[in-house]
């Protein structure tokens, strides 16, 4: 299914306070006090507001969509880190020595860290840095700044029937038609099937920002979206056919990349290599941990998921679902060896990822 996971905007209110008479509403002036760094330099006290931020969801998606964000400023000379996050509804704060910084932004679902959409700083109110900026350029914070505009742009997936599909495998054989536990016509994807000599088939799922066609991950975001620890996991689950008694059958994963430590590229790759002499159909999930511009623990990063949906244990009902359907929250896959179309109607068993 295409997903717009959201689009926000979020203003950082840049406070740099001399006196009672210079706070920025609705900044209350006994919760601020002025802090000067150990050199004597007064730090800026920046607060971050993104109550009432637009979505680009709607229904069930839009309800269950972005409730958390992330910030993180690198100066560009020392190439120290700090963070800060905060609940979209609320009001994020954070205390930072004036310099040049390098900021991303990440919001998603607060629960589950599923990573929906990054932003970078667009316009500066203020100070020696004003004006647009055209990401990912580095912005200048003094005193004399007042505000920081992000835009923050929607991760796509587009997993459907036929040509064009966010997820593909290299078997070359045709996507076919299936039918999910609400009764949705869902992508299938089928491979050969193992006869004992056999090369696993390599899958590759992908996804964008901003836009399918012309996604501004590579050049704007990528560098600064660093692969947590371990890496992507990649899981799948037996499935069976609904006219058949058959034991569900399970394949073996192994994911390709890209590695823990390395910028993510916009797709994940892993091969399929499915049991000697079955057929069947399994379903497939992955999860990949990123961490904004550093992944090391002493930095403090949040570790998000990428995920193929916000829910990895339905199956993406491909386009046929609206948003206010079941399955349209879905994130797997199911991928299909040997005789395919013995299996009309795929039954789920209970996943056991998260």
């Amino acid at each position: 299914m295409k997903k717009a996971y959201l689009i926000i905007s979020v203003v950082l209110l840049a406070v740099f306070m001399a006196g009672c008479d210079n706070f920025v509403k609705p900044v209350d002036v006994d919760a601020e006090p002025v802090q000067y760094a150990a050199d004597g330099t007064r730090l800026a006290t920046l607060s971050i507001r993104t109550s009432g931020m637009g979505r680009a969801l709607t229904g069930p998606m839009d309800m269950a969509g972005t409730t958390y964000c992330e910030a993180s400023f690198q100066n560009t000379s020392t190439n120290a880190i700090v963070r800060t996050k905060w609940s979209w509804a609320g009001t994020g704060k954070i205390t930072i020595y004036p310099g040049t910084y390098n900021v991303i932004l990440f919001a998603g679902r607060g629960s589950d860290k599923t990573l929906l959409g990054v932003g970078r700083v667009t316009n500066v109110t203020g100070g020696v840095g004003a004006g647009a900026v055209t990401p990912p350029a580095a912005v200048t914070i003094d005193a004399s700044t007042t505000a920081l505009a992000f835009t923050v742009e929607p991760l796509l997936t587009d997993v459907k029937i036929g040509t064009g599909s966010t997820f593909v495998t290299d078997s070359g054989i045709l996507t076919l038609p299936g039918t999910d536990q609400f009764g949705n016509t869902v992508p299938v994807f089928p491979i050969d099937k193992n006869t004992g000599t056999y090369t696993p088939a390599i899958a590759t799922w992908s996804f964008a920002v901003g836009s399918l066609t012309t996604s501004t991950l590579v050049g704007t975001y990528d560098t600064d979206m660093i692969i947590g620890t371990g890496g992507a996991k990649v899981k799948s689950t037996g499935f069976s056919s609904e006219e058949s008694l058959d034991v569900p059958q399970t394949v073996t994963l192994v994911y390709g990349g890209p590695a823990a430590g390395t910028a993510v590229t916009g797709s994940f790759t892993f091969s399929i290599t499915p049991p000697v002499n079955k057929d069947g159909a399994v379903l497939i999930a992955i999860e990949a941990p990123v961490c904004a511009i550093d992944n090391t623990s002493a930095t403090g990063p949040i570790t998000w998921y990428i995920r193929g949906g916000l829910n990895n244990s339905l199956v993406d009902a491909g386009e046929a679902p609206s948003a206010q359907q079941q399955g349209a929250l879905g994130g797997a896959v199911i991928v299909a060896f040997g005789e395919v179309d013995a299996i009309p109607t795929i039954i789920l068993e209970t996943p056991n990822w998260p």
